[in-house]
């Protein structure tokens, strides 16, 4: 199991999930979660955890769904091409 210790210092914390998992109001929830995850010192962590689990919808470490399928590509062709 994959820890997330690193989400109890988060922005997020006590914030409304639905402004991070948004199915109304998409583009502006999304700015509101993206400015939150900006400010964030464990954005990072949160983005790497996103990675991990593969598939999680929602904003996480300040990057949406597509944006993290984006990541993961390149991870994965560098993955590839040091092979």
């Amino acid at each position: 199991m994959i820890s997330r210790e690193w989400a109890l210092q988060g922005e997020c914390r006590g914030v409304d999930p639905d402004i991070f998992f948004p199915s109304i109001n998409i583009s502006e929830n999304t700015r509101v979660a993206k400015d939150i995850c900006a400010r964030c010192v464990v954005a990072y962590e949160c983005l790497d955890y996103a990675l991990a689990i593969n598939g999680t919808e929602g904003i996480w470490g300040d990057t949406t769904e597509d944006e993290r399928r984006v990541i993961g590509r390149r991870r994965q062709n560098r993955i590839n091409d040091s092979r």
